[in-house]
C-alpha cells in the first residue's frame, strides 16, 4: 500500500504561506525569517535534552506514539520518538508565519525604542518543560501548552506593552490553526484516527478538533508571537 505523507502535505501548505508573505510583505521579511529561527532553535535542543535525560531517569517525553504516529520520510519520527524532517519544517514556517500575524492583519510595525532585551522567557520555558517532564506522567502535548503558557506570563510580566500584540496574535493564529486543521480533516477524514492517540486525550472536540491541538495553537500564539519584540528590545 502506497504511503501517503499527509504531514508533509500540510507543511507544504504552511510553506505556501510563508512564501506568500515573504514575496508580498518585504518590510516583514526580516521577523518573517527571525520566528522561523527562533522556534526550532529552541525546541529542537528541548526536545533533544529531554530525550538524552529519558536514558537515565523516568520522564515523559515522547510525542510518538504517545501522542501522535504520523508517516513522515525515512520514519525518522518513530525512529526518534517525535522529531522528523516534517516536524522542522512545521516549526520553522509556524514560527514565522506566527511571529507577523499581528503586523500582517493589523499593518502594524515593530519599532525599536532602546528597551532593555530580556531572554528569562525562555529560560523559563526551558526550565518549566524539562520540570513538568520529571514531575508528571501526562502527555507530552501538555507540557508544551502549560510551559508555552508559562512563558507567555514571564513576557507579559516584564514586557506589559506587548500584552495586546500577544493576545491578539494568539486569537488570530488560533483562527487559522483551527480553520487549517478542519481542511485537513476535510482532505484526510481518516488521518484523526490513523494518527493522533486519541485514547491518551481527554477526548474533547471541537468540530472533530481534539482541544489539544486548539490549546496548542492558542499558548503557541501568545508565547512565540512577540519574541521578536520581548528578545531585541522593539515595541510592538
Amino acid at each position: 500500500m502506497e504511503i501517503i505523507y499527509k504531514y508533509l502535505l500540510g507543511d507544504v501548505i504552511l510553506g505556501v504561506v510563508w512564501l506568500f508573505v515573504y514575496l508580498t510583505e518585504k518590510k516583514l521579511r526580516k521577523k518573517l525569517i527571525y520566528g522561523s529561527i527562533i522556534y526550532p532553535t529552541i525546541l529542537i535542543p528541548l526536545f533533544l535534552i529531554t530525550k538524552f535525560l529519558s536514558n537515565f531517569f523516568a520522564i515523559t517525553w515522547r510525542y510518538v506514539p504517545d501522542y501522535w504516529n504520523p508517516d513522515t520520510l525515512f520514519n525518522l519520527i518513530r525512529i526518534t520518538g517525535g522529531l522528523s524532517i516534517e516536524d522542522f519544517l512545521f516549526m520553522f514556517f509556524l514560527g514565522g508565519i506566527v511571529g507577523i500575524s499581528y503586523e500582517f492583519l493589523f499593518k502594524k510595525k515593530a519599532i525599536k525604542l532602546h528597551r532593555r532585551k530580556h531572554f528569562l522567557s525562555i529560560v523559563m520555558f526551558f526550565i518549566s518543560y524539562i520540570a513538568i517532564a520529571f514531575l508528571f506522567t501526562f502527555n507530552p502535548i501538555y507540557n508544551l501548552i502549560i510551559s508555552s503558557s508559562i512563558g507567555f506570563l514571564v513576557i507579559i510580566l516584564q514586557r506589559p506593552d506587548l500584552l495586546k500584540h500577544s493576545m491578539h496574535s494568539g486569537l488570530i493564529f488560533l483562527f487559522v490553526y483551527f480553520f487549517g486543521f478542519l481542511i485537513f480533516n476535510l482532505l484526510f477524514p481518516d488521518a484523526l484516527i490513523n494518527y493522533w492517540n486519541l485514547d491518551a486525550l481527554i477526548g474533547i472536540m471541537i468540530l472533530n478538533v481534539p482541544i489539544e491541538e486548539i490549546l496548542y495553537a492558542f499558548s503557541f500564539g501568545l508565547m512565540w508571537s512577540s519574541m521578536y519584540e520581548y528578545l531585541k528590545g522593539y515595541n510592538a
